[in-house]
């Protein structure tokens, strides 16, 4: 009876004689196009898995070599300083920037400009606006307006002109006068005052509503009487008015008058603030000449020799008496006026010598 060799391992063949499955190698069932599959589990083997010695793993991991944490750092800092710089110039450029406004054209109705005026036209404007009857007016001056019958129906005022040191009347005047009942030329006052009012004249003397009134402008001076509203009670009001330069021109001739007035032993007696009218000068004979000056409520005398300045004589209120002119300076000068004769007790004329 032969004896084989017993096999010391019971695994290697099952009891029909196939193959351990240990030996066989499992593939896919399309050959090699798939990677072969082991199976790890031990469900189908009937005995344990024989063990493995571990094999020595000599091989050293793999260190990364450690990265500096600054330069992100430095590039984070960096970034937050750009970002509020932006932030910063965003501001001062756009939010801060002053605003550039529209112009936005005005709703205001535009104030209609002061017309200019000239005396006359003034005066011509102003007539144009009143309801009373005109009154015709004869004879005008730098004092006055008349009528023919003698009646003054407007007056100017006294200005003093600048850089003088009295007041006067202007050398030309334009003036208006109207007529009817009480109310008419009240209501023509008050037209007036209005006007004047409105085209910046400032009232210097008296008020609106009362007898009569002094306005101004820089060119033109006005003084507006309504004897409606006076004691007098006339049926008229008047409004006379010249311009500046005619005042400027007025002192420039009565300077003279005014210097030879205050060099008088009657102007350091009697010092008074003086209101002088336009001058009227008369020739005397041999060169000779005289002048009449209003001067505040009396009458200033004057005389000139050829060639010399002006000497005031006296001041008079009535005509005087022939016997006043009592030198031969006074007789050529005077020559021809009119005097009262004390010794006839008539009107007579001066004679010269």
């Amino acid at each position: 009876m032969d004896h084989k060799p017993a096999d010391n391992n019971p695994d290697d063949t099952t009891s029909d004689g196939e193959v351990s499955p240990k030996e066989e190698t499992s593939f896919s069932e399309s050959g090699f196009d798939k990677e072969p599959t082991y199976e790890t589990g031990g469900a189908d083997t009937d005995g344990p898995t024989p063990e493995t010695a571990p094999k020595a793993d000599f091989t050293l991991p793999i260190r990364q070599p450690g990265r500096s944490k600054k330069p992100l750092y430095w590039a984070l800092m960096a970034f937050v300083v750009v970002l509020i710089a932006a932030g910063v110039a965003f501001y001062f450029l756009v939010v801060a920037k002053p605003v550039k406004e529209t112009p936005v054209a005005s709703t205001s109705p535009t104030p209609t400009p002061t017309k200019v005026f000239t005396a006359e036209s003034l005066v011509e404007e102003i007539s144009a606006h009143l309801k009373g009857t005109p009154v015709e007016i004869a004879k005008s001056d730098g004092t006055r307006g008349d009528t023919a019958t003698g009646q003054t129906v407007y007056q100017t005022a006294y200005y003093q002109a600048p850089d003088m040191q009295f007041k006067t009347t202007p050398l030309k005047s334009f003036g208006v006068s109207t007529r009817g009942t009480q109310e008419a030329i009240t209501a023509d006052y008050a037209t007036i005052t209005t006007f004047l009012t409105d085209h910046k004249f400032t009232s210097v003397s008296g008020e609106t509503g009362v007898a009569s009134g002094t306005y101004t402008s820089e060119k033109i001076v006005c003084f507006i009487d309504n004897p409606a509203l006076s004691d007098v009670k006339t049926d008229v009001v008047g409004l006379g008015c010249a311009d500046v330069s005619s005042y400027e021109a007025a002192a420039t001739a009565l300077e003279p008058f005014y210097s030879a007035y205050t060099a008088s032993v009657d102007a350091k007696t009697h010092p008074v603030s003086l209101q002088m009218s336009a001058p009227v000068i008369s020739d005397g004979s041999a060169g000779y000449k005289n002048a009449s000056v209003g001067m505040n409520n009396f009458v200033g005398l004057f005389y000139q020799e050829p060639s010399k300045d002006w000497v005031f004589f006296m001041s008079v209120q009535n005509e005087l008496s022939c016997d006043k002119f009592n030198t031969d300076v006074l007789k050529k000068s005077f020559a021809g006026q009119k005097c009262f004769d004390l010794t006839t007790n008539k009107d007579s004329v001066v004679v010269a010598a």
